[in-house]
């Protein structure tokens, strides 16, 4: 019954994850944040059987929750103890799971953490030919970069982001990096 309950609340997680940035999405808070606990116990669940496909994805899915909701502590615990359960595994899910860690920890400013996630989930989404997740990597890199004062390199990292952006058909990403390059074009003059 855990299980058919986790498969449920990781299909909800999934489903929800595009919702949250689309006309619906206060709809999909609103779920979410209804269905917390038994998102929580899943999540327990999955790392009591040490199913980390299971934990990663779960938290992945929930970035954009995570960050609107502002509780990016629990985010990072449920990503940290599921990266710890195994080292290996689904490529991919670790990979996105990294990149989501990369995110919630510069938006905590933990800047040594965002750089390690960020850098390895650079080398696995180019290993893996994943122009999102390659994107998502370069971009925390580039804000990691402009908060350093590095601007040329954020300027480098954000146009490499623009391009997997645009590759991987993702409007609103394309144009929130769009917005960035302006704001660090405005801010060197």
């Amino acid at each position: 019954m855990r299980q058919r309950h986790a498969e449920w609340c990781l299909a909800l997680a999934e489903r929800a994850e595009p919702e949250l940035t689309g006309p619906a999405q206060m709809a999909w808070f609103a779920r979410l944040e209804a269905e917390i606990d038994n998102l929580r116990a899943a999540h327990a669940w999955a790392l009591g059987r040490h199913d980390a496909a299971t934990a990663l994805r779960l938290g992945s899915a929930l970035e954009r929750f995570w960050l609107t909701r502002g509780d990016l502590g629990e985010g990072r615990r449920w990503l940290e103890q599921a990266l710890a359960l195994e080292a290996t595994g689904a490529p991919a899910t670790r990979t996105k799971a990294l990149a989501v860690l990369a995110v919630i920890a510069y938006f905590q400013r933990d800047y040594q953490t965002a750089t390690v996630s960020g850098e390895a989930a650079l080398a696995g989404g180019r290993a893996l030919n994943d122009p999102a997740t390659v994107g998502a990597a370069l971009s925390v890199l580039a804000n990691l970069a402009d908060a350093a004062g590095d601007r040329r390199r954020a300027s480098a990292l954000y146009a490499e982001a623009l391009g997997h952006a645009r590759l991987a058909g993702n409007r609103r990403w394309t144009s929130q990096i769009v917005n960035l390059l302006g704001l660090l074009a405005w801010r060197q003059g």
